[in-house]
């Protein structure tokens, strides 16, 4: 359009004939244009998810949430443990962060009491009948402090499933020694097994030991693994200093492989702690090709601890945690090859120690990309508390400097109080939810992960005249849908959109026939018109 200098023009703007003079007229086709189409303000990978809460974080429900899951409609899942430490507390939320008020009793919280004075869920797990898995710990808190590790099943409405254990919907694996005794993390296994994890002790809690125990879909022992009695440990050797220690003494994070084959990160019990990491085949034996079964890594100058760890598709495996400099703990990264040795062309030893903030900084949960990048999650020293903590690597482990602030690192204060993360998961939109605690109450980020894009354009007759209320539908890869109508002038806009994703546009009306437009967006795109088919 070109608008000469004094001149007079007459335009229709909502149903409504404005007459104007030239520099009046400029300012109502801006205003026409904000009106028809949605603004959309760039966000970068490392930012927090509007769109989630209003800010992308959410503190709720006093106590401690330590594990995330995302249901296949988007719903987040969050196990932990209440404020009085005396029971496994479960909730669920809507995508926006809005309780889902039809899980549990009404309040989208659901809390169990299995009948111990200390109770808390450490791990969470989605079956694919929807059934929600949550495993922890329960332990008496008097005298020898007997320890067990705990499941607890409920259905998809928050309700006990009663088919599960005794028909109470929950188990009990007692007589695992005193002391620390806790699962720490679970998997479900091709075959609806459960795979549960964390540590026991030999004897009253200076000697704790790697323990794997699986259960079968109905929550009983299965017995055929570890050798009979559905437990496997690991033996004892040999210390790093003399001595006899544990090979490995906690499981904090398993993974499974598509073989079958469990892997188990933790730390070995020596002077100092060394980061470890395990591999079972199926049955729960050791695999003596994966480096004799344990693989010990000595990072740094001080203790190294794995708190995390996943399997990439090429079979290498990733573990992160923490790695002390001599005076503080450092993010750690450790990969291995699927055999179990140091992943030379990772940062050229395997090996990635990243500080952050004025102190300690430690990862506890690790997640891989479908582009191959690695996200950690957890949490650093500020100086004067502790934030969420986010880091992002290439697949070579180099710091991205694409994410966050420009070097690979996003903080988060939730109440200028002490903020953990223990747990991540990515959605199907390609964002980290990320679960922990924030003085004394459950607390949920959501990162984007890609730069936000959108697509817009026109909608239009045949004679190209914008048609006002057309149906405009957006279908990503996924097969998920988002609608909406045209503006009077015929104008539609979809945000949000995952950089790099394939989405196909389509439009309906009384009267044309539109055909569809697919598109991969890179960036936002503009003037992606529909035009009718008589």
């Amino acid at each position: 359009m070109t608008i000469k200098n004094n001149t007079l023009s007459m335009m229709h703007f909502g149903g409504i004939k404005m007459f104007n003079k030239t520099n009046y007229i400029l300012t109502w086709i801006l205003a026409a244009v904000c009106l028809s189409t949605t603004i959309t303000i760039s966000a970068a990978p490392g930012d927090l998810d509007p769109t989630f809460s209003g800010d992308g974080k959410l503190t709720d429900w006093e106590g401690s949430a330590r594990a995330v899951a995302i249901q296949p409609d988007g719903k987040i899942v969050v196990v932990g443990t209440d404020a009085s430490n005396s029971s496994f507390a479960v909730a669920r939320y809507h995508p926006d962060g809005s309780p889902d008020t039809s899980f549990g009793g009404g309040d989208g919280k659901a809390i169990t009491d299995i009948g111990f004075s200390h109770e808390g869920a450490n791990a969470v797990v989605l079956q694919s009948d929807g059934k929600i898995v949550a495993v922890g710990t329960t332990w008496d808190g008097s005298g020898s402090q007997w320890g067990h590790f705990s499941l607890v099943r409920y259905n998809p409405d928050g309700s006990l499933d009663l088919t599960f254990g005794g028909g109470d919907g929950n188990v009990v694996t007692e007589n695992l020694g005193t002391g620390w005794v806790g699962a720490k993390t679970v998997a479900i296994q091709a075959d609806g097994k459960i795979v549960a994890a964390g540590q026991t002790d030999y004897l009253l809690y200076d000697f704790p030991e790697l323990t794997v125990i699986r259960y079968n879909p109905d929550g009983s022992l299965d017995l055929s693994f570890g050798g009979g009695g559905g437990k496997a440990k690991i033996p004892w050797g040999p210390g790093p200093f003399g001595g006899m220690a544990p090979a490995v003494e906690d499981a904090t994070s398993i993974a499974i492989q598509p073989d079958g084959k469990i892997i188990a990160a933790g730390y070995s019990y020596g002077f100092w702690d060394f980061s470890a990491v395990v591999r079972l085949n199926s049955n729960g034996s050791l695999d003596a090709t994966f480096g004799g079964g344990v693989v010990v890594t000595d990072i740094g100058p001080g203790a190294d601890l794995a708190h995390c760890v996943k399997i990439q598709p090429d079979g290498k495996i990733v573990t992160a945690g923490s790695s002390n400099n001599g005076s503080s703990d450092d993010i750690a990264l450790v990969r291995y090859t699927s055999a179990g040795s140091v992943d030379t062309t990772f940062s050229s030893d395997g090996k990635v120690v990243t500080p952050v903030g004025s102190g300690t900084a430690v990862a506890r949960t690790v997640a891989v990309q479908s582009d191959g990048k690695i996200l950690v999650a957890g949490d650093s020293d500020n100086g004067s508390n502790d934030d969420f903590a986010l880091a992002r690597y290439n697949s070579d482990g180099s710091l991205d400097t694409t994410f966050g602030g420009g070097d690979g690192i996003t903080t988060v204060d939730f109440n200028s109080g002490n903020d953990v993360p223990y747990s991540m998961v990515l959605d199907s939109a390609g964002r980290a939810v990320v679960a922990g605690t924030s003085d004394g109450k459950f607390a949920i980020a959501r990162f984007l992960l890609a730069p936000a894009v959108s697509i817009s354009g026109r909608v239009m007759t045949p004679l190209g005249v914008g048609l006002r209320n057309a149906m405009v539908t957006l279908y990503d890869e996924t097969g998920n849908r988002r609608s909406a109508l045209t503006s009077s002038l015929g104008y539609y806009s979809f945000a949000d959109i995952k950089a790099g994703e394939t989405v196909t546009i389509a439009a309906s009306s009384r009267r044309y026939r539109f055909q569809p437009i697919t598109r991969t967006i890179n960036e936002s795109l503009s003037d992606v018109d529909l035009v009718g088919i008589e």
